[in-house]
Parts: structure tokens; sequence; C-alpha cells
């Protein structure tokens, strides 16, 4: 008939888009996604019309209704074109559509370069954190495996630790620092999966077993300080998360944020936000006091005296006078402390004349409601 005549014609003079276009009239599918899998593997085609022929089938598969087709077109996409590929599966208005569990096995089987893109897809972009144990085991092979393979990316970090370290105080932020100080990595594989590694550790809601990545982490620690950081905080240990804030990255700021959210919030080492509900008072009391005593452990006599007194200064309210003079080492100048000793003063006299209106007011409402109560009984009439 003229339909086949047509098909052969256009086969003979390799006119395969051509060809396409009239499988389209036909409402052809399968054969329309097969002579675009064909140009776009190389195939002959002398019209050289078809432009952007991924993306064409990316489109295509989102108005089709066939199951069978989307699978098997959408996974050959995404073993080509994982970050396209993906969007096949991931598309809220297409007309086919799969379970995410699904389509994770899918791609696992028949396109395995596509799993992470889509497994980013569902944590960051869904906020699906059930998935984030699996993407979180991806990016530990990833840095882990780099890392120990290579003696110079850990002495690269570690390198980073040391310089902060030694800046002198205010430093700037420590994500905007080490975004400079190590952009030379920024185009590195590992270097992007450790990004969106403490992303995801550290974002709220996120659901992955602490232990086992901690045990994974450690024997790296000396290397992934702001990893152990999260870790701590994730577990509730509190004091350990801030020695490391203190001593092992130098983030005087950030150890004061963590207590002043009494390590409720998380360390968030890429945004340099501390994320989540803040502890309890007691809780802050407690880690303001420990942080005191991190503060007083800084190596560098400088840095010791400057941050101890700007703590006292502006937080001595979470402080007992007494517990400060008894931790504050012999020789040092009060004026370390002058700060401190003048706003509790101002402070215990406040409360003092707080104390003393409150027992005023209080005698004022005793003496109205008395006055009003003899009021009451003197307009009483007795019956006799």
């Amino acid at each position: 008939d003229c339909f086949s005549r047509a098909v052969t014609l256009l086969e003979s003079h390799h006119r395969l888009y051509i060809l396409s276009r009239l499988y389209q009239s036909r409402k052809l599918a399968a054969e329309v996604l097969a002579t675009w899998r064909r140009i776009i593997e190389g195939a002959r085609d002398d019209g050289a019309e078809f432009i952007d022929g991924e993306i064409r089938v990316r489109e295509y598969l989102a108005i089709i209704r066939n199951p069978a087709l989307v699978q098997e077109f959408g996974l050959w996409l995404a073993s080509r074109n994982p970050g396209l590929g993906i969007q096949v599966f991931a598309d809220p208005r297409a007309r086919v559509s799969f379970p995410p569990a699904e389509v994770v096995s899918m791609l696992r089987e028949r396109a395995p370069n596509a799993v992470t893109a889509y497994l980013e897809h569902l944590v960051f972009a869904r906020d699906m954190p059930q998935h984030g144990d699996e993407l979180l085991a991806h990016y530990l092979d990833v840095v882990l495996g780099h890392l120990r393979d290579s003696p110079t990316a850990r002495e690269t970090l570690k390198g980073g630790y040391e310089t902060y370290r030694e800046l002198a105080t205010p430093k700037p932020p420590f994500r905007a620092w080490m975004a400079e100080y190590h952009s030379e990595l920024a185009e590195e594989p590992w270097w992007g999966a450790r990004l969106r590694m403490l992303q995801l550790l550290g974002a709220e809601g996120a659901d992955y077993d602490v232990d086992a990545v901690r045990k994974r982490v450690e024997p790296l620690a000396d290397a992934l300080v702001l990893e152990m950081i999260v870790l701590c905080s994730r577990r509730g240990a509190h004091e350990d998360a801030l020695r490391l804030l203190v001593r092992g990255l130098g983030d005087y700021d950030g150890a004061i944020r963590y207590a002043l959210l009494g390590g409720g919030g998380t360390y968030h080492p890429v945004s340099g936000a501390l994320q989540g509900s803040a502890g309890g008072v007691e809780e802050q009391r407690r880690l303001f006091r420990g942080l005191l005593g991190e503060f007083l452990g800084i190596e560098d006599v400088g840095e010791r005296v400057e941050m101890t007194g700007v703590l006292l200064e502006r937080f001595g309210g979470w402080f007992d006078v007494m517990e400060v003079l008894g931790l504050a080492p012999e020789g040092w100048s009060v004026s370390v402390f002058g700060g401190f000793l003048e706003s509790a003063l101002r402070r215990v006299g406040r409360e003092r004349r707080e104390g003393m209106v409150v027992r005023a007011l209080a005698a004022g409402e005793n003496l109205a409601v008395g006055g009003e109560w003899v009021s009451k009984v003197e307009g009483v009439v007795v019956e006799e």
C-alpha cells in the first residue's frame, strides 16, 4: 500500500527524520521512538533535521500513555544522559508514572550511572528522606574511597583545617572561607559528592543510621572534621561537637551558635547555619559551661583570653558568677572578666529591684482586696 511504499522510499533515501514524522501522523509511538533512537545512535539521516534529539525523546515520553515504551526508552535515555533521563521518571506532569522504588530498581539494572542522580532528585527535590540511607551510602563510597586512595587529598583537607585555625579572629564564616580555599577542587567528583553528603548529613529530618555512618567515617576523622561534628550533633554528643568546633576546626562563632541553640540544632557545615529546634534552657546553660571550658583550653594565649572575654561579655547571663571565678586561671587580669562582672552585678541589682516591685505590688493588691472585703462586711445587715 501507499504507506508501506512511503516507508520503503524514505528508508532507501536515508530520510529518517521525515520517516519519524510519517509515523507520528499515524500515531505509531513505538516506531517514532525507534527511529529517533537510530538517528541519535548514529544512523544516516541525510536531512539532518532532527535537532536536540535526546530532548525530543524526553518530551515525547511525557505525552504518550504506553508504560512499556516509557520504561524502555526512558531507561535507554537515562543510560546515555542520566540528568535528562531521570526527568522521564520524575516529571509530575507525565502521563505515565512509576513508584520511586521501582524506578530505582530499574535504573540499577539498566542504567546504573543514573541511580545517584535519581536518588538526589528524590531526597533533595521531592523531600523523600526515606531514600537518604541509600544515597548516603553512595556518597560515602565515593568520598572515603578517594581519601583512602589519595594521601594528597587527605593532606589537603587537614591543611585546610590547620590554615583556618591559624587565622586571626574575627574569622570569616567557615563556609565562605572553605569554598575559596578549596576552589581548585570544585570540579572534582569526590568533592562534589562530599558537599552533597554534608548537605544530607545535616538536613533536618534526614533519616539515616548515625552510628553506622560514624563507624565508616571515624578512620578518616582527622580529614573529615565537618562530618564528625554533624554526627556528634546527631547522636546528642554535644560536648564532643563543641570540642571539635573549637579545637578541631577553630570555628569559635559556630561553637557559640551551637551552644546558643542548646545543641538542639544540627551544625550545617555547608550553609554555616544551625538547623533544627533549640534545646531547653538547662541544656543551653550546660553547653555554655562546656564551651567556656573549651575556650579556656585554647592553645593560643591571645585567642584564649579574647574568646573567653567575648563569651562572658556577650553571653554572661548563662553563667554563674562564682562558678566562672572558680574556673578563672590564676594570674588572669580582672579586665578579662570586667564586662561579665559588671553585667552580672547589674543583673543582680535589676533582679533585686524587680523583686521589690513585685513584693510592693503584691502588698498593694493585698491591701486593696482587704479594703474591699471590709467594705462588704460593713455593708452587711444582720437581722435580729
